[in-house]
């Protein structure tokens, strides 16, 4: 898969912290709305999507979007992952499983990050 960026968002009531992230930086994503709710946010061009009109992250290059969320064990939204694109793009099913597929593994791995912080402390 070709994408831009790659990054892994945690999402809070007043701000996002990147967790993870390849390609360059952005300051403004869609992670608020795949949290919000809580369902992937999948975008071929963001500048024609009615659901996106004058968000900031269009114009930081946020063109295609593929989004997911992260979940906590008891399967509380608390960020996403996505894969970007400053291009149009229809995204194919095996991507989109693909960044599925990524976006569980980080879940998990928050989920094994925050386990082991709770029995350090």
């Amino acid at each position: 898969m070709r994408a831009v960026r790659a990054q892994v968002s945690l999402i809070g009531a007043d701000r996002r912290v990147v967790a993870g992230q390849a390609g360059p930086p952005v300051a403004h994503t869609f992670c608020h709305i795949v949290v919000d709710t809580d369902a992937a946010l999948l975008v071929s061009d963001s500048r024609t999507d009615d659901r996106l009109l004058l968000h900031p992250a269009i114009a930081d290059g946020i063109v295609a979007y593929a989004g997911f969320p992260l979940r906590t064990d008891d399967d509380y939204p608390l960020g996403a992952f996505f894969v970007a694109h400053d291009q149009p793009r229809d995204w194919q099913p095996r991507e989109l499983l693909l960044v599925e597929d990524l976006a569980a593994a980080a879940s998990s791995e928050l989920a094994l990050r925050t386990e082991v912080h709770r029995l350090r402390h």
